[in-house]
């Protein structure tokens, strides 16, 4: 029922009552998810850093880019590095443009967990790898799971558009990426 006092009905004045204390009414624009294909790289290194690359805590702690042009070959590499595996996802708007991504990686038991500290030319990014894969060494992953699992997804990076940021994209993708 909608209650009418004075003429008015109650729910004419809640948008306004809302308002008046910061509270917005949430469209959930439509968006699809979908499997980023290696075809996809320069559309997905670009979306990362227009968005993950300059706001992720690590980079901003070491100031891995000191300029709004600077660029980390590295980290651009090591972020592409797994999208040929068809198990990354992007969640694409309706205009067709990347609202959120999710890079995740197949891992194996039986692979050596390469060192890829060495290899990396970038000193500030260097840092930055040797805490992931010191991280990686302390959980001991592997020893968690059942001995008969010999195969893991992995989520690396996780980006929203900071327009679409609190929309539980985030949540889709991770879910998705199960």
């Amino acid at each position: 029922f909608i209650y009418k006092i004075f003429g008015l009905q109650l729910a004419d004045k809640l948008p306004e009552q809302a308002a008046e204390h910061g509270i917005k009414k949430i469209i959930e624009p439509a968006y699809h998810v979908r499997v980023i294909t290696a075809k996809d790289k320069d559309r997905t290194i670009d979306f990362l850093r227009r968005y993950f690359f300059r706001d992720e805590p690590m980079n901003l702690a070491v100031n891995l880019l000191e300029t709004p042009t600077s660029r980390c070959i590295d980290l651009e590499e090591y972020a592409a590095s797994s999208l040929d595996q068809g198990v990354s996802l992007a969640a694409v708007d309706d205009n067709g443009e990347f609202v959120g991504v999710v890079i995740n990686a197949i891992i194996n038991r039986n692979d050596v967990e390469e060192d890829k500290t060495e290899e990396c030319t970038h000193h500030k990014f260097k840092r930055i790898l040797r805490l992931l894969t010191h991280l990686s060494n302390e959980a001991k992953v592997w020893e968690k799971v059942p001995a008969s699992c010999d195969v893991m997804m992995e989520l690396r990076i996780a980006s929203t558009h900071p327009e679409w940021r609190g929309r539980r994209i985030m949540k889709v993708l991770a879910e998705e990426s199960e």
